[in-house]
């Protein structure tokens, strides 16, 4: 499976828009197949954006993939609004 790694498009997109850069931690490949990755998030001076996200991507070179090449971005614009992910903390 070939990694996907996140653009700074797609975290601008999902995140937030301010994002002004990352860098990216390959975690681990899954079975599925899928990659996760920690991303840290870099902003302009004093905004108060989240530093740091987990990105699961399943299966980003899926032949024949029903969602094409924006399955993932949909998932996290459509389902992230959701999930109360700002109280997690580990």
């Amino acid at each position: 499976m070939r990694k996907f790694s996140p653009s700074l498009g797609f975290l601008r997109k999902v995140v937030d828009p301010s994002i002004s850069g990352f860098s990216c931690s390959f975690i681990k490949a899954g079975a599925s197949p899928s990659a996760v990755y920690r991303v840290a998030l870099e902003y302009p001076q004093g905004h108060p954006g989240v530093r740091s996200v987990i990105v699961k991507s399943s299966a980003p070179v899926w032949p024949q993939d029903p969602g094409g090449p924006d399955r993932e971005a949909n998932f996290y614009l459509h389902l992230r609004p959701h999930l109360d992910l700002s109280l997690i903390h580990i």
